[in-house]
This record gives C-alpha cells, sequence and structure tokens, in this order.
C-alpha cells in the first residue's frame, strides 16, 4: 500500500540530499528549534538523539561507533552550538548549554 508513497519520499530524499549536501534521515530524533546556518557537509546517523534549539555549522558529523569502548550513538543536549567540521561519534553525550 505504502510502497508508492515510500519510493516518491525516498527520491525527493535522495535529490535533496545530494542538492544540499546534507544528510538528516526523517529517523532522527530533533528537539524543537534545529537550527542549520550553513547547509553542506553535515551528516547525521538516524539513531543520534538532538535536544531541542541546537544550532549545526557546516562540515559537521554526528555518528555511530560500532564497536570499542565508545560503541554507540550521540545525544546532543538542548541549547548546544557545534561549529564548523566537528565530529562527534560514538556514545558520546553532550549537555546542556554548550
Amino acid at each position: 500500500r505504502f510502497l508508492p508513497f515510500f519510493i516518491v519520499y525516498r527520491l525527493l530524499f535522495e535529490h535533496y540530499k545530494i542538492k544540499y549536501g546534507t544528510d538528516i534521515p526523517a529517523k532522527v530524533q530533533i528537539g524543537k528549534g534545529l537550527r542549520i546556518e550553513h547547509l553542506g557537509g553535515i551528516v547525521v546517523n538516524p539513531k543520534a538523539k538532538i535536544g531541542s534549539n541546537v544550532t549545526l555549522l557546516n562540515g559537521v558529523l554526528i555518528g555511530a561507533q560500532n564497536r570499542g569502548k565508545h560503541k554507540g550513538f550521540p545525544v546532543i543536549g538542548d541549547y548546544v552550538w557545534i561549529g564548523t567540521n566537528s565530529i562527534i561519534v560514538g556514545s558520546v553525550h553532550v549537555g546542556n548549554n554548550v
């Protein structure tokens, strides 16, 4: 039933992912007020959690670590500013007001 809708959604997602150089899947838990100040090179893992009023600049990677003591996904708190070319990978918890 939902296959035609899914195909259209997936094609649109892939088109805009390439056009804007940003990959933020629909499964990411994002609080209200996410702000992206500069598009380009932003990649977020689908299992990451992003709090409210978070600001992302270009070149940000929020990704998973699949092995080792930091295995897991990042959790970003509220009122966080993540600057250009920042990489947050693994079971990292960024607190509020950072």
